[in-house]
């Protein structure tokens, strides 16, 4: 049985944020899917959605930069993640500081470092 609540409370639905809202940490996944990720952020009124699988593994981040630039600008921020699985071959660190530098100039907004790692 259960117990029936006597709390008598005024009831506020809230519909849509008073202001814009931010998504600052998401993993979207597959890009195929963008197009829905946005027709949910309008009903739900967020503004931007933080994508932080711009992965550097197999050259993800340009296949996503080109992805979300193209059909989606300003929507989905895109940041950078660096590819750790190869952090113990020769020059990882320059091949890895290129990568970076060229997402910066492809307009990375920031570096997604994988909780494992810290």
């Amino acid at each position: 049985m259960k117990p029936k609540s006597q709390l008598v409370v005024r009831e506020t639905q809230v519909l849509k944020p008073k202001f814009p809202v931010i998504d600052i940490h998401n993993h979207l996944g597959n890009l195929q899917n963008t197009k829905q990720y946005l027709e949910e952020m309008d009903k739900a009124g967020v503004w931007k959605c933080a994508s932080l699988d711009a992965r550097s593994a197999g050259d993800f981040y340009k296949e996503a930069f080109a992805h979300f630039s193209g059909g989606f600008p300003g929507s989905f921020p895109a940041f950078f993640c660096t590819d750790f699985s190869k952090i113990d071959e020769p020059d990882f660190g320059l091949k890895e500081a290129v990568r970076l530098e060229e997402a910066v100039r492809m307009g990375v907004k920031g570096m997604k470092i994988f909780k494992p790692l810290v």
